[in-house]
């Protein structure tokens, strides 16, 4: 059987999606991150409560994992249980409350939301909820009585964009737009009270237009649905962040991220520095027909500079294999010699 030759070969792959900045952010102040540290988080564990809607949710155990990553504790209660201890004579316990389902937190007895709200209060704990679609034959439209908060669910979307002003974003660069379909259906925010702070924005799918958008391009036009927003707390006293969707999506998981940070006044934050090291091991060692080739060379090699602009002296370390140097087909052969001489 022979090879494939370069011209039956698919092209090196490319990212799909692509990050489009915004000409602001060449200002360094404004890339600065935010600063969440204040002496509030001396009175905070380094832990958080989670309130899931059962005991086996898969969005439960999927945020659960994901604050361990982070190095937080975790006491997951299921919402029919009752809550456990807050504080701990004048220090709090947790340094968040995370509800798998916000519906839950508003939908608590009596005394257990007095029990959450008062804790709230006296420790200046802030509260993380998503939002999680109502049942098939349920409204399409939910009013949150008191809060001047209007949902609107099972929404299409693509496109994301984070609002440049918030002071939210520590990790993430806020103005840009992520470019794609949101995954699954999503819950948009209306509100005009002062209270909430929209973070970020989003576009109707396209497949829902009957007519081609002349304004789809542009990196500003056409985001008018709320996907996330911050409850300041003008209402209650108990600050919020509430998400349209859970941490399916990936660049949710960096804005709870942020999130954590801001609520917990820095307490549950790690730290900016990272150490990376992507190692490709045994470039050489492959079959004939499946092996790198010029044009795979030239894709790494690109990819490498377009990552140094970003992170200085990035670099892919490669492991070498004498023995199976030039033991492909005449283009891998090829692409064997460009790698050294690169």
């Amino acid at each position: 059987m022979r090879s494939p030759s370069l011209s039956q070969r698919a092209k090196p792959p490319v990212p799909h999606i692509r990050c489009l900045s915004d000409p602001d952010l060449l200002n360094p102040e404004v890339q600065a991150p935010g600063k969440h540290k204040s002496n509030e988080r001396l009175q905070l564990a380094h832990r958080a409560l989670l309130v899931v809607e059962a005991p086996s949710s898969r969005g439960g155990r999927k945020i659960k994992h994901f604050l361990n990553s982070l190095r937080i504790d975790v006491k997951v209660v299921p919402k029919s249980k009752t809550l456990p201890p807050l504080n701990n004579k004048k220090s709090a316990r947790y340094a968040v409350v995370v509800f798998e389902n916000y519906s839950s937190y508003l939908k608590l007895d009596s005394w257990s939301r007095q029990v959450i709200d008062k804790y709230c209060r006296d420790y200046h704990v802030g509260i993380v909820g998503f939002v999680r679609p109502p049942r098939e034959d349920g409204s399409q439209v939910t009013y949150f009585d008191g809060y001047h908060l209007t949902l609107q669910h099972r929404m299409e979307l693509e496109d994301m964009k984070l609002n440049f002003d918030s002071y939210l974003w520590r990790v993430l660069r806020p103005g840009e737009v992520w470019k794609g379909f949101l995954p699954g259906k999503w819950a948009v925010f209306h509100s005009n009270h002062s209270t909430y702070q929209n973070l970020a924005y989003s576009r109707l799918s396209s497949k829902y237009l009957e007519f081609e958008d002349d304004e789809k391009d542009s990196a500003t036009a056409g985001f008018q649905f709320v996907t996330a927003v911050m409850d300041k707390g003008e209402i209650d006293g108990i600050p919020k962040i509430l998400f349209g969707n859970d941490l399916s999506f990936w660049l949710h998981t960096v804005m709870m991220m942020d999130t954590l940070s801001y609520l917990s006044f820095g307490k549950l934050e790690l730290t900016l520095e990272r150490y990376i090291q992507v190692d490709v091991d045994d470039i050489f060692v492959g079959k004939k027909g499946i092996r790198m080739t010029v044009d795979d060379v030239e894709a790494l090699v690109a990819t490498q500079d377009r990552l140094q602009k970003d992170v200085d002296g990035f670099q892919f370390n490669l492991g070498y294999s004498g023995g199976f140097y030039l033991s492909g087909n005449e283009e891998e052969d090829e692409g064997d010699k460009r790698l050294l001489g690169r």
